[in-house]
Parts: C-alpha cells; structure tokens; sequence
C-alpha cells in the first residue's frame, strides 16, 4: 500500500491486476489440494494391511501440500479443505 500513496490516481490496470491475483492464489490453492487429497486417498487405499502407515501418510501429506502452498505464495486454508474433501470423496467410494 505503500507504494501507491504518492500517485494522485491508481491506475486500471492495478485493480485488474488485484482481481487476478486473487483468483490465482485462489485456484492455486484449489489445484494443490485437490492433488495432495487423490495422493493421500491412493496411499491409505494401498496400505490396508499397515496400519501404522495411514496416520504417518494424512499428517505427513497434507504437511507437505501446505508447504508446497506456501512455496508458491497459494492459499493454505482453501488447500485443506480440498484436501479433505478429495480424501472424503476418493475414501467413500
């Protein structure tokens, strides 16, 4: 905001800019959880037989998405609960 205070004016193309932004790290955060939540679904599906490793898979996949998030400067939040709810939906089946 800074930046903005010695212009008279902000010019259009900054509100366009603002919008699309928004919507990047919005999407951004979607796509990454979404894809975090199929892996994690496709490990605790394959490991019926460990137990143990299913735990160790949810805490240590989605740690991993939220990194990945905040790597590329995407939503965290909006990444978990896609997350969840692709693990939710590829778990129901």
């Amino acid at each position: 905001m800074i930046a903005f205070l010695p212009m008279d004016k902000v010019p259009g193309g900054q509100y366009a800019l603002a919008i699309a932004a928004f919507f990047i790290v919005v999407f951004g955060g979607i796509i990454i959880g979404i894809m975090y939540g199929c892996l994690t679904s496709l490990i605790t599906k394959s490991t019926t037989d460990v137990r143990v490793v299913e735990p160790l898979a949810m805490l240590g996949l989605s740690y991993l998405s939220y990194l990945t998030a905040e790597l590329f400067h995407f939503s965290g939040i909006i990444r978990y609960d896609f997350l969840l709810n692709a693990i939710k939906c590829m778990n129901s089946k």
